[in-house]
């Protein structure tokens, strides 16, 4: 009633096909006449006919390769043999009633098996688009760029949070090897977005564009968070005012935003990186 406009995402660094009753999740949104739309590896299917009768209006699946060589490397311990499968599977239970689309993952690496999954994709019926891989994680992210700064200063520790600077552990090599292979890792955001004026708190987190809920009932402070010492208040105790609130001035919020990551999250898929198309600055 507070946003009858609002799309619900059933995902959120997860796999929504993980979920026994997926469909009653969808079903639950949209006898409610909201959006909802989901996104998955599709390394696992479950209960498709009911998801399909349930109607959700979106669903998208995220892969990185047509080869298991190349896409392994993208999404580790995914199969993507068992991923055709499963699309050949699900375009033949779907009959076209839901809209589903494949998004490929560009990384440095895996340009050139971009044409035989698009090809492989249509002739099931689906949509295809590409988007570049990028670090979503705020907080490996926020770690990656304070680790290659050389005037990198503390997270600031205020009152009644944790010390982000004994808590949050540094980023690994595994995770140094990954952001070599991105076409555009977190570190070029700073130089991308130089020219936008520093936002006082961006529009990313709660209780703006996306609200990240979890399955306690606490609002993540962004949606790109995912440690839960990095919450807000409960969903429905908080109003979006309340959130924002919350987020303004944050410590981790204030190095997000200095290193430019709330803009390399949401915009930098842009093909034109030094002046992204409709994007004003007016955050």
């Amino acid at each position: 009633s507070e946003n009858p406009s609002s799309i619900l995402f059933l995902y959120g660094n997860s796999e929504p096909f993980l979920h026994p009753k997926l469909p009653e999740c969808v079903a639950a949104i949209k006898v409610r006449g909201l959006n909802a739309q989901l996104s998955t590896n599709l390394n696992h299917i479950n209960r498709v006919e009911e998801l399909c009768q349930a109607g959700p209006d979106y669903v998208i699946i995220s892969l990185s390769g047509f080869t298991q060589d190349i896409y392994v490397q993208g999404h580790a311990g995914g199969n993507i043999e068992k991923v055709k499968e499963n699309m050949k599977a699900v375009a033949a239970i779907n009959k076209g009633r839901v809209n589903m689309a494949v998004n490929f993952h560009i990384y440095d690496y895996n340009q050139h098996e971009v044409a035989p999954m698009k090809k492989y994709a249509q002739s099931l019926g689906y949509g295809f688009f590409t988007s570049i891989a990028r670090a979503i994680s705020m907080e490996n992210a926020v770690q990656y760029c304070r680790s290659k700064d050389p005037e990198a200063t503390p997270f600031e520790v205020q009152e009644g949070r944790p010390d982000w600077n004994e808590v949050l552990p540094p980023v690994g090599e595994t995770y140094k090897n990954i952001m070599d292979k991105l076409l555009v890792p977190p570190t070029k955001a700073r130089e991308m977005y130089q020219h936008v004026p520093m936002a006082r708190v961006c529009p990313v987190g709660a209780g703006s564009l996306f609200t990240f809920i979890r399955h306690d009932g606490k609002t993540q402070l962004c949606a790109c968070s995912a440690d839960r010492r990095i919450t807000l208040k409960d969903y429905m105790d908080t109003t979006p005012d309340e959130m924002i609130e919350q987020r303004t001035g944050h410590s981790f919020c204030k190095q997000c935003l200095k290193y430019r990551l709330n803009l390399y999250f949401m915009i930098a898929n842009h093909p034109d990186w030094e002046s992204p198309v409709g994007f004003t600055g007016n955050v």
